[in-house]
């Protein structure tokens, strides 16, 4: 994500003013970075809050309903609390629904409220801060819709197409994890948070699909489902199809859902191509015999997706069936599935590297931190930053 145009609020009054431009560096609770560079092309809300507060109390559900509104149009609010232990912390954003990025505040190495926020006062505050991170406004909350849409007019948020997939895979692995706790009215807040534009996207599309079949739920948790899937509409568009859809439909019509009104009809597999697809087969129960699991998972999936209706596909379907049931596995492959993009923008910043273009190099290394936070390649691309300093 990058920095296009960020608003800030606070529970504790302001240490922007107008005509400064703040830095920081950050990380947030599930160890996203988090900095101008992390959130440029995006309109950001920043809030400090403590849990005991009665304006942060007063606030919450007025945060929920601008980051569903907000949020698929390219808006990040983030908030920084500044209790003192994370453990509770966690606790609390599970227990009362809050999907959007955190930072808490005493675990940084370098604390973000000073950057933004001063320590006297209990008024809500904002700051708006323009395309270069200049502060050109501070107001108050009951002005924060007015402000946003104002600013998405002015300054329209621009993400990439690849920061619009990492906010997608992002809000799908909040969803899986969410359903796995029974907690359904975060999973379909995070689901509801897939954007348009990337709703085409094939990886965000097999990770949609992926976890669908979580949704089919029986009894009292179906009606728990049901109540949480009033404020979100479009997330219920997709419950309503993982729940209906055995596996073959299901693939078709979360496609539909996700971008494809109209799938397109599959020949029938020819000779040549049924081979082909029995040869993937061999080649993805081999890796499974071997222990890469994700390697397998990855071609079953290409497998049913090019040669469906084939003897292969048939064939891969309950193999594919078994590792969809396996929660740990599907979230840890979200995390393998962004190793490649993630190795491809690393490879081109050591181009760059190579050619002596070191400010381009930084640039790429720091974007595989920034996007991939969690994989083998931004690891690489710190120690390769480290050594540029």
């Amino acid at each position: 994500m990058v920095l296009q145009l960020v608003l800030t609020i606070s529970l504790i009054g302001l240490a922007a003013d107008v005509g400064d431009k703040p830095a920081f560096d950050a990380r947030t609770t599930d160890k996203t970075s988090l900095s101008p560079t992390a959130l440029r092309n995006h309109i950001a809300v920043f809030y400090g809050w403590r849990a005991e507060s009665t304006s942060w109390r007063e606030a919450l559900p007025k945060l929920k309903k601008l980051n569903q509104k907000y949020r698929p149009r390219g808006v990040e609010i983030v908030g920084i609390n500044e209790d003192k232990d994370v453990k509770p912390l966690l606790a609390y954003l599970r227990e009362h629904r809050i999907v959007w990025p955190q930072v808490h505040d005493s675990s940084q190495k370098k604390p973000l409220r000073p950057a933004l926020l001063n320590d006297s006062g209990e008024a809500l505050a904002f700051v708006l801060l323009d395309p270069q991170g200049v502060v050109r406004w501070t107001g108050e909350l009951k002005d924060l819709d007015a402000a946003i849409q104002k600013a998405l007019t002015d300054h329209p948020p621009k993400p990439t197409a690849e920061q619009w997939r990492a906010i997608a895979l992002t809000s799908l692995a909040g969803a899986s994890r969410a359903m796995k706790d029974k907690d359904y009215e975060r999973a379909v807040a995070n689901l509801a948070q897939v954007n348009p534009e990337v709703r085409n996207d094939r990886r965000v599309q097999m990770t949609a699909l992926a976890m669908a079949s979580s949704f089919d739920v029986k009894g009292a948790d179906a009606q728990k489902l049901k109540a949480a899937l009033k404020d979100y509409p479009e997330a219920g568009k997709f419950v309503d199809m993982a729940q209906k859809m055995s596996s073959p439909q299901l693939q078709a019509l979360a496609q539909q859902f996700l971008g494809n009104s109209r799938p397109p009809a599959r020949p029938k597999p020819s000779m040549g191509s049924a081979q082909r697809a029995l040869g993937r087969l061999k080649i993805a129960q081999r890796y499974a015999k071997g222990g890469k699991h994700h390697e397998a998972y990855r071609i079953l999936s290409e497998l049913l997706d090019k040669y469906a209706g084939s003897e292969a596909a048939a064939q891969a379907e309950p193999l594919i069936a078994k590792y969809k049931a396996d929660k740990k596995f599907m979230a840890a492959h979200q995390d393998y599935a962004q190793e490649k993009p993630a190795r491809s923008l690393l490879a081109l910043a050591k181009n760059y590297l190579a050619a002596g273009k070191r400010d381009l190099a930084k640039q790429k290394l720091q974007e595989v931190v920034d996007q991939f936070a969690k994989t083998k390649a931004a690891d690489e691309a710190r120690r390769e930053l480290a050594k540029l300093q």
